[in-house]
């Protein structure tokens, strides 16, 4: 379960995990707090559900194993030829840049001139 609202569904939710009985774990990732901030969290729905809860965000992941997971993605991408598609701009194009409809291909600005 990936939670970017956290407040009262959060609540609602966690409550219908924790009544459903499940054995199955439920791994609800807190990610944001568009909702509200805080939210009010019996520990008697933790201790009776199989609910697994972590933040998502700076800290959530050992900066180790981060640079790992990412050399990881970079080198099984170069080996399969993963490739996105690119336009570039220079920096003074930035009107035309912002004018562009689409996301594809992905524009790229870089600092020097023509």
């Amino acid at each position: 379960m990936l939670d970017y609202l956290w407040g009262a569904s959060a609540e609602q939710i966690l409550a219908a995990a924790s009544a459903a009985k499940g054995t199955t774990p439920i791994r609800f990732v807190q990610i944001g707090t568009t909702s509200a901030p805080d939210i009010t969290l019996s520990g008697t729905i933790l201790r009776s559900s199989a609910i697994q809860m972590m933040g998502s965000g700076i800290g959530s992941i050992a900066l180790e194993d981060i640079i790992l997971i990412l050399s990881s993605l970079m080198q099984a991408a170069s080996e399969v030829g993963f490739q996105i598609e690119t336009r570039e701009l220079f920096l003074s194009q930035i009107e035309e840049a912002w004018s562009t409809e689409g996301a594809t291909p992905r524009l790229v600005l870089t600092m020097n001139a023509p």
